[in-house]
């Protein structure tokens, strides 16, 4: 008997005020822009799975229950706040989660289309149907997940700013946003670089070809529009798979992984005071905006020139209110009057991803 879904109850979801759904076999949900499809795709995953590092939001959800059939012999209900969820019913079978939800099929940003083939709309057309292309799914890149952006061919001897990455929709546009707007140029070809962090024991799997590497890549003499189809190679210490299809098994193989995620984010300071001639080389701003932002005293910081563009990794310092400062060589990098971003990145499991972002009025 495969698992299914029975029932949906809902109350206070986003839009969604209240409402009992009693599900079929196959099920369409749709709406207006902002009706709540979502969101109600979002409370159902964090219902169901304690994995929900795959959706990267951070939104509170209302209340509800979901009822779910084929596991034991009564139906099961959960709900966001459940402890125990469908991954500890496969925590023994891990290496075949995803076939053994047949019935379970969440599209997330996915490309459908349809096949207009001499039998009609048939398996091999719904299979197509609810196949993701997402670029970040299949590179194994998660949300707010710290990366290493290389302009391939580029000819500044700086070439690579690091970043972070936000999920987009999936039609094919790539955005470079802020400072990195000022070092990208449409129809730049680039490479994004993700970190891991191995311990010994991780160490000693990756050496026995237990822990892959995902490498994804276009064709840059067929790729115009970011949607036709990457090639996925698999790599690892040892060995090499190529043209890979199938790669859910191999991203669980990676969860355990910590990797570098942004932990805070600060938006729109503007430098009102220099010290050039300071060495100590420092960004500087209101400490009640550290406080809130949770970047502590000399924490490793990346400060964005929004104004012109440029990245460079110092130290954050608190200040009195209303100032903000750089010292040293930073002074020549973000000049009075200009427009800063600072972020802070931390090394975390994938399930433990919780962004502070800070919007300021300047100081």
């Amino acid at each position: 008997m495969g698992i299914k879904i029975e029932k949906i109850n809902i109350n206070n979801l986003g839009p969604i005020s209240n409402g009992t759904y009693n599900l079929n076999n196959i099920n369409l949900i749709f709406s207006k822009n902002e009706g709540g499809k979502s969101i109600l795709v979002e409370f159902i995953s964090r219902s169901l799975f304690n994995k929900k590092f795959l959706w990267g939001y951070n939104r509170e959800l209302g209340n509800g229950k979901i009822e779910i059939s084929g596991i034991d012999q009564a139906s099961k209900s959960y709900s966001p706040n459940s402890k125990d969820k469908l991954d500890k019913y496969f925590e023994k079978t891990l290496e075949t989660f995803q076939a053994s939800l047949p019935k379970l099929l969440v599209v997330k940003s996915g490309e459908t289309y349809i096949d207009e083939g001499p039998d009609g709309i048939n398996i091999d057309t719904l299979k197509k149907l609810l196949s993701s292309k997402n670029i970040l799914d299949k590179s194994d890149i998660l949300p707010w997940e710290q990366v290493i952006v290389t302009k391939i061919r580029g000819d500044n001897w700086i070439n690579r700013v690091k970043t972070f990455v936000i999920e987009g929709e999936n039609n094919g546009q790539v955005e470079a946003r802020g400072s990195l707007a000022n070092f990208l140029n449409n129809g730049d070809l680039v490479c994004l670089i993700s970190r891991t962090l191995l311990d010994e024991k991780e160490i000693s799997l990756y050496n026995n070809d237990h822990i892959p590497i995902f490498d994804l890549g276009f064709d840059p003499s067929i790729n115009k529009d970011n949607l036709s189809n990457p090639r996925l190679d698999i790599e690892y210490s040892t060995k090499k798979d190529k043209d890979i299809k199938e790669f859910e098994i191999l991203r669980n193989k990676r969860e355990k992984i910590k990797r570098f995620f942004l932990s805070s984010l600060i938006l729109g300071l503007r430098i009102n005071k220099t010290y050039p001639s300071c060495i100590h080389g420092s960004a500087e701003f209101p400490a009640n905006i550290m406080k809130k932002s949770n970047i502590k005293k000399y924490q490793s910081v990346t400060v964005y020139n929004f104004s012109r563009g440029g990245a460079v990794d110092t130290y954050a310092v608190p200040t009195p209110p209303k100032i903000v400062l750089t010292t040293g060589a930073m002074a020549r990098f973000a000049k009075t009057g200009e427009i800063v971003n600072v972020a802070a990145y931390g090394i975390d499991a994938i399930e433990n991803i919780t962004p502070t972002i800070i919007v300021t009025n300047g100081s």
